[in-house]
């Protein structure tokens, strides 16, 4: 007896045909006649320039006016027109403990204010420092702007 099944009911599994070895002409069209690798691909073209010129040039253009709106175009800064006794005493002293290589600066006093003048000379004095009693410094003005020279003037004798 045979029984009959629907059709839709019956599941054939398909499997598929037996590979064979490819041909010598599949071989040459999947390689296109060359031997080895496949060839590399060709570069991709470049990215799209982005427009960053303009708007650095028109940021370096606010730059520069803002710089020379607040005046740091002016590169030539006249020098002070006073010296003020305090700073240039200061000054006088670190540079007498530098020479003579010492731990401790001299106390130094100079006038309040000397005026800025090319070859002005004017006198401070240096209280007893290292073993030498009240001495003299005569300091000059090397240029109008405010640089100076200075020396220890030599002590007299008593007598």
């Amino acid at each position: 007896m045979s029984q009959s099944c629907p059709v839709d009911a019956l599941t054939i599994p398909m499997t598929e045909a037996p590979r064979t070895a490819p041909t010598a002409e599949e071989r040459a069209a999947q390689t296109n006649g060359q031997h080895g690798p496949p060839p590399p691909s060709e570069p991709s073209p470049p990215a799209p320039r982005r427009g960053y010129f303009l708007p650095g040039v028109i940021a370096l253009a606010a730059l520069l006016a803002l710089g020379a709106a607040f005046g740091a175009g002016d590169l030539s800064h006249r020098g002070p027109s006073i010296l003020a006794g305090r700073d240039v005493a200061e000054q006088l002293a670190l540079a007498m403990q530098a020479q003579a290589a010492v731990s401790t600066a001299p106390a130094v006093s100079c006038p309040a204010t000397e005026p800025v003048r090319e070859g002005l000379t004017f006198y401070c004095t240096v209280a007893p420092w290292r073993g030498a009693g009240r001495r003299e410094l005569k300091v000059t003005e090397v240029d109008s702007s405010g640089r100076l020279s200075w020396s220890l003037v030599p002590t007299r004798p008593a007598g």
